[in-house]
């Protein structure tokens, strides 16, 4: 079995291909496997002959590969967008073009605790508990599918995003 080190993790051999399955070793002792969500989570023990039965090592990086998706908010907000994967304390990491992003934003930020406001290509969010701090949010540029679009993370905001099981249309603000 392959030791864990920053770029190999564990599936289920019956799990999808996806980040939100992968484990991480975190001790092995003797004939036992202790692991763990590697996004986090509660930590599990086998043996080491069920662990290498039943789990396959995979690179991280192939883990990580940006597909349409749809997402809800926590105020009840739909919107589609992309993700690799990658998520922030369980919570989905979904990546936007301009107009989705504004969209969710004036529609997240009341105006008085959540200020939003746009510089350009820059998307700015203020909570006023935190008075002189702010999240500017600035695209990348990111293939997908053989397309290279501009994108926004909304995942560093901190919000509870989550993916839907509505599924995604080519085009955004429509669902199946």
């Amino acid at each position: 079995m392959q030791e864990n080190n920053e770029t190999t993790v564990y599936l289920h051999k019956t799990a999808p291909q996806d980040a939100a399955h992968a484990m991480r070793l975190i001790e092995r002792n003797d004939d036992r496997i202790t692991f763990a969500p590697y996004h986090g989570g509660m930590a599990l023990s086998m043996t080491s002959e069920v662990f290498s039965r039943d789990f396959r090592a995979v690179e991280l990086a192939s883990l990580y590969v940006f597909r349409p998706a749809a997402f809800s908010a926590e105020s009840d907000i739909e919107f589609h967008g992309y993700t690799n994967g990658r998520v922030w304390n369980g919570w989905a990491c979904p990546w936007v073009i301009k107009e989705v992003a504004i969209d969710v934003l004036g529609r997240g930020c009341d105006g008085e605790s959540l200020i939003f406001s746009q510089d350009g290509d820059t998307l700015r969010v203020i909570d006023s508990s935190y008075p002189g701090e702010h999240i500017d949010l600035t695209p990348q540029e990111i293939a997908i599918e053989g397309q290279t679009l501009k994108l926004w993370n909304l995942g560093e905001l901190g919000w509870c995003f989550t993916e839907s099981e509505q599924k995604y249309l080519a085009f955004p603000g429509s669902f199946k």
